[in-house]
């Protein structure tokens, strides 16, 4: 049975704007030598592949140059972030805000300058 398409970022996908976020815009090549210098082994095909479904996702687009494709991303880096966090929110914690700061603060490995960064902004709101 295929796998059930989704709208969300996965984490192969996330790699992939993590990169594009980092250079601006890249080629496929350019993906391929920043997964290999991490370890990642994957195939350019798979990589094209990638791409394609991340442009029908709506997160990045391609412009030609030469005989290459250079793709940048059409979402921030900051708006990604909060689509994954709704989507978490919805998912895990039944839209409940208090439920993943409860979550956050559950593991008690927040460092104080965290702490104190998250209390500022909860006085301005």
């Amino acid at each position: 049975m295929p796998r059930k398409k989704t709208t969300t970022i996965t984490d192969r996908e996330l790699t992939f704007m993590n990169i594009i976020w980092e250079n601006g815009e890249v080629t496929p090549d350019d993906i391929l030598k920043e997964l290999e210098l991490h370890g990642t082994a994957i195939s350019s095909g798979s990589i094209r592949n990638i791409l394609s479904i991340m442009m029908d996702k709506g997160y990045i687009e391609r412009r030609q140059e030469g005989k290459a494709f250079l793709y940048r991303a059409k979402v921030k880096k900051t708006e990604a972030g909060q689509s994954m966090l709704r989507y978490l929110l919805e998912k895990a914690f039944d839209g409940s805000e208090s439920q993943v700061v409860a979550a956050l603060f559950d593991h008690g490995r927040i460092p104080k300058n965290e702490l104190d960064a998250i209390k500022r902004l909860i006085d301005e709101l």
